[in-house]
């Protein structure tokens, strides 16, 4: 069974894209590299709906709160940790 990846913008709740993909591959998603407390922060899984839904940024809301320089992105609410 196929499983949809949906990415939302944190801030304005906007779908930024979908993805599916027969298998989910946490390596190639990026999300094998996330502490447990990233995954529980940015992905909600919905085994009912066969979804996942990660919370990301827009480039709007990117480019509005200095999430973008120099179109690079860079990830302030990583540098927490």
């Amino acid at each position: 069974m196929k499983v949809k990846l949906y990415y939302l913008c944190e801030c304005c709740q906007k779908l930024i894209g979908t993805l599916e993909m027969e298998e989910l591959d946490e390596e190639k998603l990026g999300f094998s590299c996330l502490t447990p407390e990233e995954r529980e922060d940015i992905i909600t899984v919905k085994q009912e709906e066969n979804s996942i839904y990660i919370k990301s940024i827009c480039e709007e809301c990117a480019s509005v709160t200095g999430f973008l320089e120099k179109d690079r992105f860079y990830y302030p609410l990583l540098q927490y940790h």
